[in-house]
């Protein structure tokens, strides 16, 4: 069964729909490294090990690319 993509939404194309879902993705993602780094913030208050400002550097660059790549795609599409 071949599914269309005017079957999956109606009134909107393929293309379209697939450019919505990467940018809700994109979203979902940026959403999760920003619980990444609350996360960890609440473990460097509650059990501080020498490895947190390292985890916190991560989670730092994590958040910029998942920003960035979310601007992009938004500025490309």
């Amino acid at each position: 069964m071949v599914v269309d993509g005017a079957a999956i939404f109606p009134g909107l194309g393929l293309a379209i729909a697939v450019k919505a879902i990467l940018i809700l993705l994109l979203v979902f993602n940026l959403v999760f490294s920003l619980i990444i780094f609350r996360q960890i913030q609440l473990m460097g208050k509650r059990l501080p090990t020498p490895l947190e400002p390292f985890l916190r550097f991560i989670a730092t660059i994590y958040i910029g690319v998942a920003a960035a790549v979310l601007l992009l795609v938004i500025g490309v599409f």
